[in-house]
C-alpha cells in the first residue's frame, strides 16, 4: 500500500513545502531521493527539519 504524505504551502511565511508531521516530512524526503536516484528529480534534499513559524516540517538540502 502506498502511503501519501500531506505537504501545505501557505502555512508558512517562509513559502516552502509544509508537512504536517516529521513522519510525512520523512516520507516526502524518502521519494525525494529515490526520485533522484531514478534521475527524475534534480533537487538534493537531504534532511527534515522542524520550523518554529509554521509549527511543521520542511526539508533542505544542507547538511547539519
Amino acid at each position: 500500500m502506498k502511503r501519501t504524505f500531506r505537504r501545505q504551502r501557505d502555512n508558512c511565511p517562509t513559502r516552502k513545502a509544509r508537512y504536517r508531521s516529521e513522519p510525512d516530512a520523512r516520507t516526502a524526503l524518502s521519494h525525494a531521493r529515490s526520485q533522484r536516484r531514478n534521475g527524475l528529480e534534480h533537487r538534493q534534499e537531504a534532511r527534515v527539519y522542524y520550523c518554529s513559524l509554521c509549527h511543521g516540517y520542511h526539508l533542505t538540502s544542507r547538511e547539519k
